[in-house]
């Protein structure tokens, strides 16, 4: 992508370097939402064998299956956020014909609705760990080592000022 002009100005690339970085930006929103999407599954997976509880079982599920919508729907509007698809790319110079999204606020949206799984995915297993039979400065190393997820919930809010800031620029690149 540096290669294609990522990261300089706009004004100072031509017009393939300029379609070239947005359809590797294209791809890359594709894969980062499947990734998001299978990370938490996997992460509910590990869940299912560490905790034997029916009814947490049952919960962890339910997180599974919002998980797995969340990853389809995003998945669906993110590769189909222009008609036709190659708009995504093309739009920039105004030749071509078609609609898309606003993919500002599909951004917001997937974001927000990211963080509070995360947060889910991550509060699960809390209120199990809290009641096992140990000291409690085992106990709460225990529950800090399940809590790092903290980390990646405020990284996703940092990360939605960036979003604000790119929403608002006039340079892609």
């Amino acid at each position: 992508m540096v290669d294609n002009g990522l990261g300089r100005d706009i004004w100072t690339l031509k017009a393939q370097q300029i379609t070239n970085v947005l359809h590797l930006c294209f791809a890359g929103e594709i894969f980062y939402v499947l990734g998001l999407g299978i990370s938490k599954i996997s992460i509910l997976c590990f869940y299912l064998r560490v905790f034997p509880s029916k009814d947490f079982r049952r919960l962890i599920y339910a997180v599974m299956g919002l998980s797995v919508a969340y990853t389809i729907a995003f998945f669906f509007a993110t590769s189909l956020q222009c008609i036709p698809i190659s708009l995504a790319w093309d739009q920039w110079d105004g030749l071509h014909q078609g609609r898309c999204n606003n993919i500002h606020l599909q951004g917001w949206i997937a974001a927000a609705i990211n963080i509070a799984l995360d947060a889910l995915v991550m509060a699960l297993p809390l209120k199990h760990l809290a009641r096992l039979n140990m000291n409690l400065k085992r106990k709460l190393m225990v529950m800090s080592m399940f809590s790092v997820g903290i980390i990646v919930i405020l990284i996703s809010a940092l990360r939605l000022y960036s979003l604000f800031h790119f929403a608002n620029s006039t340079n892609i690149t």
